[in-house]
């Protein structure tokens, strides 16, 4: 039997360079073995990337040795064959500048795009006019500084997915010039990549702009990434408007001139949370304006595993909007002026629904540790938080609040005015559990006008006078416990001076302010027992109720 293989997809396929041999499957799934074709059978030039002469002589073919492949000029670029699902190389295309041939090669590409190596580029390149990712295009930049006066410098339009990626935060630099400007502007609905580089700004205060800027007016941005950068000196690290369900990875965001992320207009209908991990957002200055995180009106983030240091707010959480479904999480967050976490709102009467602060280290020695002060606040969790504070300042401070459970968390001061929780009239069902407090002045201060309840251990003794007590018979004790609810337990230590004979039944609490101690006489005469100081633990077991 006598079969034709058709050598068709040049160097991945059928036709394969080199000294060795390939596998090729078959059309009916037969698996052969076919001997690569050393690249001396060739009558065609040989070359490295450093030496392969520019672009512009279309079907010129050169095998570059240094990286073992075939490259094809298509008049344009030099483009890895087959041409359409290849590599361009940037640096032996021709253009005056970074910007120019950037975009001259991705005019160039199919509607499908590929993959532009500009690596070849290093050193600082100054670029005029917006490099513009209209195509499906992953551009790989080298050890370069670029400098641009457009903005923004880098804008991804393309339907499809796009990536931009450096070598490293130390070697690939993104530099803006202008007070207003933004470095990456991501303007589409399609997700996009930006990884291992460096975004700073040289020039006059930064007063609008961003270093990244997940966009798109009219519809939808998802599933973006943005991951292992180092941005600086911008007004907004990251901004999010219109975008839902990315990541913010990895990064360092330092010495914001407003916010170190902004996420505003994030739709209500998704439920998948866009998530801001494993960052350090920092600022020297406290003052204010200066927000580590700021969600304006938008739904479903979470801050986890991050470090946030200095500003008025490290995270601040504005309900201008409806706000849905916040989660505040394993986070070190300290140095703020006015809290490490603020909840309020500053126009409005839209409502927060669902905003979780668990497991957090908070140090706030110049604000509040978590405060919210804004009607429309519901189901809000703040729970095994460690929370130092320095007086006259509170651990948590509710001035404003509906369904609210507090429980777990460790609240330091280190004076005799400082405030464990404090809640003012806008509290309204506010459930406080078991918390552990030090060197506090006041542990609880409840202004909360209705539905206020609080976890209790606390321990006593009392003095109990049982008197006569009927032979064969139980007697039941009553005494004045104030503030006790019979949902509330009690636990009571009989005296070393009980009489012999009467044996302790339990106690329990059988009205508001009431507990009840019974004891049996099971002799056959009356005893009548003088009084006794007894011990008891009064404790109140608190849990949300929604």
């Amino acid at each position: 039997m006598t079969e034709t293989i058709t050598y068709s997809l040049a160097g991945q396929e059928d036709l394969n360079i080199g000294n060795g041999t390939f596998d090729v499957t078959l059309a009916d799934g037969r698996v052969v073995t076919l001997h690569q074709i050393s690249h001396n059978s060739f009558p065609m030039p040989t070359a490295t990337l450093s030496t392969l002469p520019a672009a512009g002589t279309a079907g010129r073919e050169y095998y570059l040795t240094d990286i073992e492949a075939l490259v094809i000029d298509n008049g344009t670029a030099w483009v890895t064959s087959p041409p359409g699902r290849g590599v361009f190389f940037a640096d032996a295309t021709s253009g005056a500048d970074l910007d120019s041939v950037l975009n001259t090669l991705i005019a160039a590409m199919p509607a499908g795009g590929g993959t532009i190596d500009a690596r070849g580029f290093t050193g600082t390149q100054a670029c005029n006019a917006t490099i513009t990712l209209s195509k499906p295009v992953k551009l790989l930049l080298g050890n370069c500084t670029i400098t641009s006066t457009a903005t923004p410098i880098f804008d991804v339009t393309t339907s499809g997915a796009a990536v931009i990626e450096g070598n490293s935060r130390a070697q690939t630099i993104i530099q803006t010039t202008s007070a207003s400007q933004t470095a990456i502007r991501v303007n589409t609905t399609a997700p996009c990549r930006v990884s291992k580089l460096t975004i700073n700004h040289s020039g006059s205060t930064k007063s609008s702009g961003a270093g990244i800027s997940l966009t798109a007016p009219a519809n939808q941005n998802e599933l973006s990434r943005i991951e292992d950068l180092s941005i600086q000196d911008q007004w907004i690290g990251v901004h999010s408007l219109n975008a839902a369900r990315w990541v913010v990875r990895e990064c360092h965001i330092k010495d914001y001139k407003g916010q170190g992320v902004t996420v505003e207009n994030q739709a209500a209908v998704d439920y998948g949370q866009s998530t801001i991990i494993n960052c350090v957002i920092e600022h020297a200055a406290t003052t204010a304006g200066l927000y580590g995180v700021y969600q304006l009106s938008a739904s479903t983030l979470r801050v986890v595993d991050c470090t946030i240091t200095g500003g008025q707010y490290g995270v601040a959480i504005d309900a201008a909007n409806t706000t849905l479904w916040t989660t505040i999480s394993r986070n070190t967050i300290s140095g703020q002026s006015s809290a490490c976490i603020g909840l309020y709102r500053t126009s409005g009467s839209a409502t927060f629904t669902g905003v979780l602060i668990s497991e957090n280290v908070l140090v706030c020695l110049a604000g509040i540790g978590v405060l919210c002060t804004s009607a429309g606040i519901f189901y809000l969790t703040i729970t095994n938080n460690d929370i130092t504070i320095a007086s006259p300042n509170q651990g948590i401070y509710l001035s404003a609040v509906t369904l609210a459970y507090i429980a777990g968390n460790v609240i330091a001061g280190n004076a005799a005015s400082a405030i464990g929780i404090q809640m003012d009239s806008g509290a309204n069902a506010v459930h406080i559990g078991e918390n552990s407090y030090y060197q506090l002045g006041t542990t609880v201060i409840n202004n909360a006008t209705t539905s206020f309840m609080q976890a209790l251990n606390a321990r006593g003794t009392i003095s109990i006078d049982p008197g006569s007590i009927a032979a064969t018979s139980r007697g039941a004790i009553t005494w004045t416990l104030t503030g006790a609810v019979t949902t509330d337990r009690i636990s009571m230590e009989p005296p070393a001076g009980l009489h012999d004979d009467l044996v302790f039944a339990g106690a329990s609490i059988t009205g508001t302010n009431t507990v009840t101690v019974y004891l049996y006489n099971p002799t056959a005469s009356p005893i009548d027992d003088g009084a006794n100081t007894w011990k008891y633990t009064w404790s109140r077991a608190i849990w949300p109720s929604w």
